[in-house]
């Protein structure tokens, strides 16, 4: 299962440092200041920003001051330190991720600076995918002589690291699964990139979370770029900035002022806060329009409004949910990360909407693949091999390509809202309870395991109560109206919003 806290980090700290040194740079690279601060201090830092205590540390034999600075510095964290000059960066990885052992843990080169806000967002973005897999941390911001490139597919996942250009590049850091330090790479590789490179090759899964800005510190010239993205970043935490963004019309057929009142209501009290906030229509983001603010909250869904955003993610602004969260509610790619993550979720499988569409082989319910219900037709219940032809028609008719039959499950519908610590439910009103014995708290925790896996800070959806056996998932969507707790779920996520956009989580 995705998601869940991670106690552990460990810092690749052993390089020698020897163009900075040939620059005369006489402090161990660890100690070089960015802003006033030893790049080691700013690492230990970010991960307690992340909030991680426990770290282990590799410096080169060169470096023992180092590690007793680090000792006296930070006094309170649960530190193991390593002193071994090694032969390359796999094999500094190497004995850190061993000294960690089975665990789930977030690892970082020395050199990789990076803002405390964009740390923060990597660690809050890589802890969503599943357990196993190793997640990179990648940039658009390209500072580094020799820069890895990856190619990342629509899912996030690594298809290919290397070549001569491309729009990311890797950043230094690296979620890790428990079970690589189990792993026993081939003889010849020399590098962690060549390590990095051969788990794509072999097919693992690998996958990437952007950072916005991330300094590879190895010459002067990184200096001083790290110092400038450090200006900016202060500059901008002080812009209390942002914008909301309404859901589009079409998507919210019948809703449409419920959907408003819960932007509308988040607005106010976040201008409570001290925030100035501008809200806008998904057109409204079209065009020219200057520079967009340091953060944006939004309930759109249309994916090419949610490219534009991404793009504006990948240079910097934070957003709640991310684009490419809601773009996984997207009935097609939430039941894959469902099946992946083994998430309680209905039978289900997609099928062209044209010809035979796949067979009925009993009642189920036929979805659009794409988005959730906009009008008539987009979610069907076919409870006879007609209907069940006649719900694929429609959407053929409409140009809908694919849909989505998901098998029926029988039992009290309840719904439910969430954002961080906060979550409520009841029963769908258009039904006779059967009162069928469920956990509320299970049901908490299953359905920000679900939000978790898509991604979801602010989420909404269904679930099922059988007459036996746990309960199911069956939709799940972005920012809802929050219609029965609109008062009390503004409040709380202006709360949400406020920590998330000042870094310090929520």
């Amino acid at each position: 299962m995705s998601g869940g806290a991670i106690r552990y980090g460990g810092i690749i700290a052993a390089g020698a440092g020897s163009r900075l040194r040939d620059a005369g740079w006489t402090v161990p690279k660890p100690m070089v200041p960015v802003a006033g601060t030893p790049l080691i201090e700013g690492v230990i830092r970010n991960f307690t920003a992340a909030r991680i205590p426990s770290l282990a540390i590799i410096l080169n034999e060169q470096e023992r001051d180092c590690a007793d600075w680090v000792r006296a510095r930070f006094p309170d964290l649960s530190l193991r330190l390593i002193v071994k000059t090694t032969r390359s960066s796999l094999e500094s990885f190497l004995e850190v991720t061993r000294l960690l052992g089975p665990v789930r843990a977030l690892i970082s080169t020395v050199d990789a600076w990076c803002p405390e806000r964009d740390f923060v967002g990597f660690v809050e973005a890589a802890r969503r995918f599943p357990p196993e897999a190793l997640v990179l941390g990648v940039t658009p911001f390209v500072a580094d002589e020799r820069p890895l490139w990856a190619d990342v597919d629509r899912a996030g996942r690594v298809t290919r690291l290397g070549g001569s250009a491309g729009r990311l590049v890797t950043a230094g850091m690296y979620l890790v699964p428990g079970q690589i330090a189990a792993l026993s790479p081939p003889p010849g590789l020399g590098s962690l990139r060549e390590f990095l490179a051969w788990l794509v090759d072999r097919g693992d899964s690998v996958y990437a979370a952007v950072v916005p800005t991330v300094v590879d510190v190895d010459r002067p010239e990184d200096v001083a770029l790290a110092e400038a993205a450090a200006r900016r970043t202060a500059r901008d935490a002080s812009r209390k900035i942002c914008w909301g963004i309404f859901r589009e019309p079409a998507h919210s057929p019948g809703r449409e002022v419920d959907d408003a009142e819960i932007l509308g209501l988040t607005a106010k009290h976040l201008e409570r806060k001290g925030f100035e906030v501008a809200l806008k229509s998904p057109d409204e983001l079209s065009g020219a329009i200057g520079e967009p603010p340091p953060f944006i909250f939004l309930m759109c869904e249309r994916p090419e409004i949610l490219r534009q955003l991404r793009d504006w993610e990948a240079a910097g602004v934070s957003h709640v949910n991310s684009p490419v969260a809601v773009l996984n509610t997207y009935r097609e790619r939430m039941v894959a990360l469902f099946e992946a993550a083994t998430i309680p979720f209905p039978a289900s499988r997609t099928v062209p909407t044209a010809g035979a569409g796949g067979g009925w082989t009993g009642p189920a319910w036929v979805k659009r693949a794409d988005v959730h219900n906009t009008q008539d037709g987009d979610v069907v219940f076919a409870d006879t091999e007609g209907s069940f032809r006649d719900a694929l028609r429609g959407l053929a008719q409409r140009g809908i390509p694919r849909a989505v039959i998901q098998e029926h499950v029988e039992g009290d519908l309840i719904k439910f809202y969430g954002v961080g610590a906060w979550f409520r439910w009841f029963y769908h009103k258009d039904q006779r309870v059967a009162g069928h014995p469920f956990d509320p708290a299970r049901l908490a925790a299953v359905a920000r395991q679900a939000a978790a896996v898509l991604g979801l800070e602010v989420f909404g959806g269904d679930a099922i109560a059988p007459p036996q056996g746990p309960l199911v998932v069956i939709d799940l969507n972005a920012w809802p109206s929050f219609a029965l707790y609109r008062d009390e779920a503004a409040a709380e996520i202006a709360a949400y919003l406020e920590a998330r956009f000042r870094g310090g989580g929520a």
